[in-house]
């Protein structure tokens, strides 16, 4: 079911690489779950998925997980969507109507890059919301 091609060689980039924090495991046909010790402001551990591409690139997405959180927890997420998304700009990332945080087409080279920055984006999305939320 799993690529265990692809797992090898994300598994190795991850080795490859200084941080410590984040671990994959697979999910779903070319999908895995990132994994990472990074703590948000509510004490949930800051997670993602990440997808294999039809042309080799890869995309991050957190599947609504922090949106979800921050209605839930904190406050509406509705009104900040547009501060939200400038600040998603700023890592290259974009949140679609619903929500989503999504960067798509990462080449492998810029992975451990992309994946650091979005785990960086999502802890400060939930910081960003429980200041305005005060």
């Amino acid at each position: 079911m799993f690529n265990d091609a692809l797992f090898d060689v994300l598994s190795s980039s991850w080795n490859s690489w200084k941080e410590d924090d984040i671990a994959i495991k697979p999910y779903e046909d070319n999908e895995y779950l990132v994994l990472t010790n990074r703590v948000n402001g509510l004490n949930d551990g800051i997670s993602f998925y990440l997808t294999l591409n039809s042309d080799g690139t890869y995309s991050l997405t957190d599947k609504l997980l922090t949106s979800y959180l921050v209605n839930s927890q904190i406050t509406n997420i509705t009104p900040l969507m547009t501060d939200l998304a400038q600040m998603a700009s700023e890592y290259g990332v974009l949140i679609d109507n619903q929500g989503a945080f999504i960067n798509n087409g990462i080449p492998l080279d810029d992975l451990n890059v992309a994946v650091q920055n979005f785990a960086e984006l999502l802890d400060n999305v939930v910081d960003f919301a429980q200041l305005r939320a005060r």
